[in-house]
């Protein structure tokens, strides 16, 4: 029988894999698989890796015979079992075990507990949005966040009928609903596009240089992803010129404009469906020759039964491949995406990205990059990890193709979210990050979003509350756990409007509050999120740098971010960086820990970020001795 115990791979081991992680096209990968004898075993192995491809142009399996090399040490004999794959010129995903075989013909496979590991090969052609790597990013929903007093809901050109407008800005939101369950009256606070503009100083006061607006062109309902015209701002948020106002502060005070399109379906209350007849057009609906028709799935001689998005009536689903529809939205000479573009976007947030078709994705990808000279990002919707995503039996090459620059990191939110509430360990935190690494491109990775919150979910600060039974501080420390976590990882931090106050709120509408100006319930709060997202706009560690896991307990979790050689991960030179370093830790518990870390420089200073009186330097070994109470971030100083 195979003992399996002195056999041993890590795909994050340099002697088992080189180079780690993702790879571009035409990258030979050496794989080791390694064992240690006793010189007088003499137990011989046949070893044979077997690789199954799934690649944009085809999916194949082969099998590679793996060449062993002995030598000699310490009274053992230690093997490599060896094998260069080179033959990876498809962009794709490589799936791959290992055959062992004994001298009694028994056979074995080593994998990745029950599953096969994951190489992931991306086109060689795809480059990293540098400049995007430094931004912090703000999320608004722009009816919740501020109510510039100079749109009238009443009278600003709205076309959807009845509506319901609050006339406090700090009641709760809430459905009014008819009794099959739908919406019966939209809702409005009358936030605008003038309101952001007003508070662009003080999403800058955060660190960020990005704000990601929910849908602002017209629409029937509040959170406007059924989209009624795709060229028109809607009238309730200030219309185009509110949008060219807000536009225009953001340049003079260098920051940018991150758009959310719903590209899967549209409003059926749209120029395009019409459904009720609010516009002039020939909609879709009960109209065979409208220009629409064919973007649209009805069944046969039944208007009034069609293809929409998870059963929802208001969102028809359109039929992303249709000329029309293409030439519409992303090819014509005057289309959607173009108009938008020229207005200097800093990107595009693509809504369920799980739901369009990669073609569809490419070719937006591809006219984004030639309309903006590659200077405009396309962050997709994607929920889980986006490297090895499946949605309607199709895997998908977001990232392995050149289709979106970076995800919505809910992946990462819900792994720190689920260390802090004690629903994973830290040793299942560290190997579920080391999976990610392994399987993401270090561009994808440093590209996407990692996120407070968003629309969808329940808040941050509301989840830590409730799971420590309502004891705010806890609740309050753990939301700063996460926030040292979020301004120091690899990745875009991104704030969801009001989480940096500790605004409450549970699934929609609760996590829709209005931001509640002059009453925000933690500035102590606000000021740690100033803090760090300063911190993480000058500190080029923190945006490029290596990331590194130290070996904490089960309780906490640290790591660093680091330069090698003065350079990044991008091999740029960072000499000239202040910053060097930078340690993260995060308790769980509300007890301080003594953690004993051996994998710093020798004689290395650290100085607490939040107290220039905690200071800490490293032995001859590289050793020191720490105490973490919540969070600590140090900075290495020279």
């Amino acid at each position: 029988m195979i003992n399996t115990t002195v056999l041993y791979f890590n795909p994050i081991n340099p002697l088992c894999k080189q180079p780690i992680g993702a790879v571009p096209t035409g990258t030979p990968v050496e794989l080791n698989l390694l064992t240690v004898m006793p010189l007088d075993c003499n137990d011989r192995f046949n070893v044979s890796l077997h690789i199954e491809a799934d690649t944009a142009l085809a999916k194949f399996n082969f099998v590679a015979n793996m060449k062993e090399i002995a030598s000699v040490k310490h009274g053992q004999r230690d093997i490599a079992y060896k094998a260069v794959i080179d033959v990876l010129n498809t962009p794709g995903l490589y799936f791959y075990k290992f055959a062992i075989t004994d001298m009694n013909g028994e056979t074995i496979y080593i994998d990745n507990n029950g599953k096969p590991f994951q190489l992931t090969v991306y086109d060689k052609n795809i480059k990293p949005n540098k400049k995007f790597l430094s931004s912090v990013v703000y999320q608004v929903f722009p009816d919740r966040f501020y109510r510039s007093g100079k749109v009238n809901p009443a009278d600003c050109g709205r076309r959807f009928g009845d509506l319901k407008v609050y006339g406090d800005w700090y009641e709760l939101p809430q459905y009014e609903k008819n009794e099959n369950g739908d919406i019966a009256k939209w809702d409005f606070f009358g936030g605008d596009l003038y309101g952001v503009e007003e508070k662009l100083d003080y999403i800058h006061s955060l660190g960020a240089d990005k704000v990601y607006l929910n849908p602002i062109f017209e629409a029937a309902s509040n959170h406007r992803y059924d989209t009624g015209d795709y060229e028109k701002i809607d009238p309730m948020l200030g219309g185009e010129a509110a949008f060219d106002k807000l536009n225009s502060s953001c340049k003079s005070k260098k920051m940018g404009l991150i758009l959310d399109c719903a590209f899967s379906h549209t409003g059926c209350d749209s120029k395009y469906f019409n459904k009720y007849n609010h516009y002039d057009t020939v909609g879709a609906y009960y109209h065979f020759e409208s220009p629409y028709r064919s973007w649209y799935k009805f069944e046969e001689n039944n208007d009034d039964e069609y293809d929409c998005w998870w059963g929802c009536k208001d969102l028809p689903n359109v039929n992303e491949l249709d000329p029309g529809y293409m030439d519409y939205i992303i090819t014509g000479k005057n289309s959607v995406v173009k108009k938008w573009l020229s207005k200097g976007l800093a990107g595009l947030r693509i809504d369920v990205a799980d739901e369009l078709p990669d073609e569809f994705i490419l070719k937006l990808k591809q006219t984004v990059d030639k309309e903006t000279d590659d200077k405009t990002v396309v962050i997709g919707e994607v929920w889980e990890d986006a490297s090895n995503k499946i949605s309607y039996d199709k895997r998908r090459r977001y990232l392995t193709s050149n289709e979106l620059t970076g995800v919505t990191g809910y992946v990462f939110r819900n792994l720190f979210v689920d260390f802090l509430t004690n629903a994973v360990s830290s040793a299942k935190l560290q190997m579920t990050l080391f999976s990610l690494f392994e399987n993401y491109p270090l561009h994808s990775l440093y590209s996407s979003f990692f996120m407070t919150g968003s629309h969808d979910v329940k808040r941050l600060y509301s989840i830590f509350k409730d799971y420590f039974k309502g004891d705010d501080e806890r609740a309050v420390l753990a939301q700063k756990c996460f926030a040292s976590v979020m301004f120091t990882f690899p990745g875009i931090p991104t704030i969801y409007y009001g989480d940096e106050i500790c605004l409450e709120g549970d699934v929609d509408p609760d996590n829709r509050r209005t931001y509640p100006w002059g009453r925000e319930p933690n500035p102590d709060m606000l000021a740690f999120f100033r803090k760090l997202g300063e911190y993480r706009r000058k500190a080029k560690v923190l945006q490029t740098g290596f990331f590194e896991v130290i070996t904490c307990d089960n309780d906490i979790f640290g790591f660093k971010r680091i330069f090698k050689d003065n350079k990044d991960i991008f091999d740029d030179n960072c000499g000239r960086e202040k910053v060097k370093g930078v340690l993260c830790f995060i308790n769980r518990t509300s007890e301080p820990r003594e953690i004993v870390i051996d994998t710093l420089d020798p004689k290395a200073k650290m100085v607490s970020l939040f107290d220039d009186n905690e200071t800490y330097t490293t032995d001859s070994d590289g050793k020191v001795t720490l105490t973490v109470k919540d969070f600590k971030i140090f900075e290495r100083v020279e």
